[in-house]
């Protein structure tokens, strides 16, 4: 290789971890060169500021290259074994490569085509397990049709982070256990037509959500809210609140009932815990629609487990699709957005055929036969969006 000139470059360093530090080192040009070559021994040598307080250890797990500014932990090769590093020449080089990482991309040799489509459509509909996306693709619901054998051992990065959970422990291999009956359904035995029992529960957030009305968060936003789980057709609805208090919660189960009406089903009976469904205001809407409520026992959640599954189920989701778009465009996510990735995710919920069932809940409580247009419309949530300005709508044009 032909070197063909000598100098002062700068160069920002970025570890595994993401850390960044800009060092300044005597390097020699060449333009054949693929990689970069840093010699350590040649750079503390120089006269530069990590001369005296610059070391490298060298170890198993990989190298640490200790400079002024701080400490790098930098993976080896897997087949050469050398410390590689990724380096850029400005701050704003970094920026623009660390947003635009994305397995799906092209330029990923790491996957088939076939694999990444399987990834995307993940992504789309709320992160939702691999198996739902197999079936769905041989229900060709979406394209392709034969993703099946690619959905194996795919892994998402902001599930990983989102849907972790403490192991529970190990079980003691001297104590012996009686296998536990099947418990399924047992909640919702006997509920056959929607609206005969919708299991209610509320939830709280402590970052202030926005609403639809609001351009920025607000302190007065959406604290938590509703959430109503038909029984016959797991249908799930959503409505989030100002304040948790009775007035709010009767607005809520009345703008639930409008949604159910508009689907022809009313709603005859609510199974809740204590606390404000216990109110008057509650009760009293309950006895002016005709309608029966039933309350779980005194600390006994597990009797309202369809609401309480169904609130864990949602969030997980809407954290999911959060911590996504929070690793592709961490400038544009805000926490106060939970509101809309909780209504995305309800939304999803509805419409998504079951593994065990041939229909979606949306279609068992309409009993009408939907197309599958919210399934494969849907977007990555939080992606960038370009809207399109009112004035080139209305067929005015922009002035130059």
């Amino acid at each position: 290789m032909k070197i063909e000139g000598e100098g002062i470059v700068r160069w920002t360093l970025m570890d595994q971890h993401g850390k960044q530090i800009t060092i300044r080192v005597h390097a020699l040009y060449c333009p054949e060169a693929r990689v970069r070559l840093l010699s350590p021994q040649h750079y503390f040598n120089n006269d530069n500021r990590d001369r005296l307080n610059g070391s490298m250890i060298l170890d198993a797990r990989g190298t640490q290259l200790r400079l002024t500014d701080g400490t790098l932990q930098i993976a080896h090769h897997p087949v050469r074994n050398l410390p590689i590093v990724r380096a850029f020449r400005t701050p704003d080089e970094v920026d623009i490569n660390s947003a635009t990482v994305c397995v799906t991309a092209d330029g990923n040799a790491n996957l088939t085509a076939k694999q990444k489509k399987a990834l995307l459509w993940h992504c789309k509909l709320g992160h939702v397990d691999f198996r739902t996306i197999a079936d769905l693709s041989s229900k060709r619901i979406i394209t392709p049709s034969d993703l099946r054998a690619s959905c194996a051992n795919l892994k998402c990065e902001a599930c990983l982070l989102a849907k972790a959970k403490r192991r529970p422990v190990e079980k003691r291999s001297d104590v012996s256990t009686q296998p536990q009956p099947d418990n399924m359904k047992k909640i919702r035995g006997g509920d056959l037509l929607p609206g005969d029992v919708v299991s209610v529960d509320q939830y709280s957030v402590t970052v202030p959500g926005r609403s639809l009305q609001s351009k920025l968060s607000s302190k007065n936003g959406y604290v938590g809210g509703t959430l109503f789980y038909d029984h016959a057709s797991g249908l799930i609805s959503v409505q989030h609140q100002s304040t948790l208090g009775a007035a709010d919660t009767v607005r809520a189960k009345q703008a639930f009932e409008r949604e159910a009406f508009q689907d022809g089903r009313t709603i005859k009976a609510y199974h809740t815990n204590n606390g404000v469904f216990t109110s008057a205001a509650f009760k009293k809407a309950i006895e002016k629609d005709n309608q029966l409520i039933r309350l779980s026992g005194v600390g006994a959640h597990h009797q309202n487990g369809c609401a309480e599954r169904a609130i864990d189920s949602i969030f997980n989701t809407a954290r999911t699709m959060m911590i996504h778009a929070a690793l592709h465009w961490p400038e544009q996510t805000d926490a106060a957005l939970w509101p809309f990735a909780v209504d995305h995710a309800v939304r999803l919920h509805n419409h998504l055929p079951k593994r065990s069932q041939q229909f979606a809940p949306a279609e068992i409580f309409t009993g009408t036969k939907l197309d599958h247009s919210p399934i494969s419309s849907s977007r990555v949530w939080g992606c960038p969006t370009y809207v399109l300005d009112s004035h080139l709508q209305d067929g005015i044009k922009l002035p130059k």
